[in-house]
C-alpha cells in the first residue's frame, strides 16, 4: 500500500513539473461585480410600481398578465432548473460514497472442461459488500470554475424572468392607459355630438326665423356628421385597445372590459424616478443585469476549459468483504480494501484542448 501511494505522488510531481502552477485565469477581464455572486437574490422580484398610479383596474389586470402568462412561467421553471444545476455542480467539489452489495450462484456445464474436472461440484456461489469512496482533488480549478459558471447561469437566468416580468407588466400598463385615454377622449366625443346636435337644431331653429341661410345649416350638420365619425373612430381603437389588452389577459375583449373597468386617466401621484442618469438606467435594467451574468458564465466556463491543461488527481479507495458463502461474509478474512489514486494528464491531443479555450 505503501509503494502504491508513493507511484501515485511521484507520478503527479512528474506531470507538474513541466506545467506552471498558477491557477489559470479567464482571457476577458471582468470587473469585480461580474465575478462575485453577491448578486441581489430579489432578481425575480418585481416591484409593484403600477399601484402607484392608484388605478385598481390597472393593478387587476397587471397582476392577472404576471399571474397567468405561460412564458412567465416558463422563465420561473428555468430558474428552478438553473438552481437545481448549481446546487449538483457544487456536490463536485465533495467526495462520493456508494454502498454495494451483490450475490451470485453459478453452475457450469459438465460438457466443458472446467465443469467436469470439478465433477459432481459443478454449482459456485459468492457474496459480497463494498464501500467505495472516491474524490477529484481539484488542484487547479477546474472543479471551482465550473461551479462559478452555474451560480452565474443561475443569476442570469432569475435577471431573464425579471425582465420578461418587467416587460409584460410594462405592455399591460400602457395597454390600459391607452384604454384610459380612449375611454376619456369617448367621453369627450359624446359631449361633443350632444353639443353639435343641439347647434343644429339651434341653426335650424335660426333658418325658421329667417336669420340663417340653408348653407348655415347644411355646414352645421356636416360638422355634426364629423364629429359623429370621429367618434366611432374612437369606439373602433378602443375595440382594439380592448381586444389587445384580452391577448396579454388571455381572454375575451369582454372579460378584459370587465378587468380593465371604466376610470379616469391615472394620476401617477407619489411615482419616483427610477433613475436620472444613463449609468443608472443600465444599473436598474434586468437584461443588462442578465447580459452580465452571462458574460461572467462564460468567463468561468473558459477558465474551466483552461484548466484541462493541467493534470487531474482522483482518488478512490474502497473497503468490503467477499466470501463464497453468506456465512462466511462476517469474517476476518473475507475483508478486502483498494486504493487507486489515479493521475491523468494530456500530453498530446492535436491542438484539441486549444480549440476548445
Amino acid at each position: 500500500m505503501r509503494a502504491l501511494t508513493t507511484l501515485a505522488v511521484a507520478t503527479l510531481m512528474v506531470g507538474c513539473g513541466s506545467l506552471p502552477t498558477a491557477e489559470p485565469k479567464p482571457t476577458v477581464a471582468l470587473p469585480e461585480r461580474f465575478t462575485s455572486q453577491s448578486a441581489p437574490a430579489q432578481a425575480e422580484r418585481l416591484d409593484p410600481w403600477w399601484q402607484t398610479f392608484g388605478d385598481a383596474g390597472l393593478t387587476k389586470a397587471v397582476e392577472q398578465v404576471l399571474a397567468q402568462n405561460l412564458e412567465l412561467e416558463q422563465a420561473r421553471l428555468r430558474v428552478e432548473q438553473s438552481r437545481a444545476l448549481a446546487d449538483q455542480a457544487r456536490t463536485r467539489n465533495l467526495p462520493r460514497l456508494e454502498l454495494g452489495a451483490s450475490a451470485s450462484a453459478n453452475r457450469l456445464s459438465a460438457q466443458t472442461a472446467q465443469g467436469s474436472a470439478l465433477g459432481f461440484d459443478r454449482t459456485t456461489s459468492s457474496w459480497g459488500a463494498d464501500v467505495t469512496a472516491t474524490w477529484e482533488a481539484d488542484f487547479f480549478g477546474r472543479v471551482k470554475a465550473s461551479v462559478a459558471a452555474e451560480a452565474a447561469r443561475t443569476q442570469a437566468s432569475a435577471a431573464e424572468a425579471a425582465g420578461l416580468a418587467l416587460s409584460l407588466s410594462a405592455e399591460t400598463a400602457r395597454r390600459v392607459i391607452e384604454l384610459r385615454s380612449l375611454q376619456a377622449q369617448g367621453r369627450l366625443a359624446d359631449e361633443a355630438v350632444q353639443l353639435e346636435q343641439y347647434l343644429v337644431s339651434l341653426v335650424e331653429a335660426r333658418l325658421r326665423g329667417g336669420l340663417v341661410t340653408q348653407a348655415d345649416v347644411l355646414r352645421a350638420r356636416a360638422q355634426l356628421q364629423s364629429t359623429v365619425a370621429s367618434r366611432e373612430r374612437l369606439k373602433a381603437a378602443k375595440a382594439d385597445a380592448l381586444q389587445a389588452l384580452a391577448v396579454l389577459l388571455a381572454a375575451t375583449p369582454a372579460q378584459a372590459a370587465g378587468v380593465g373597468g371604466e376610470s379616469a386617466l391615472p394620476e401617477p401621484e407619489g411615482l419616483e424616478v427610477f433613475a436620472k442618469t444613463p449609468a443608472q438606467v443600465l444599473a436598474n435594467r434586468p437584461d443588462v443585469a442578465a447580459a452580465e451574468f452571462r458574460l461572467a458564465a462564460a468567463s468561468a466556463d473558459l477558465a474551466a476549459i483552461a484548466a484541462e491543461r493541467f493534470p487531474r488527481v482522483n482518488l478512490l479507495a474502497s473497503v468490503g468483504l467477499a466470501a463464497a458463502s453468506l456465512s462466511s461474509l462476517g469474517t476476518t478474512e473475507a475483508m478486502l480494501a483498494n486504493l487507486a489514486p489515479k493521475h491523468s494528464w494530456r500530453a498530446l491531443d492535436f491542438g484539441d484542448l486549444e480549440a476548445a479555450v
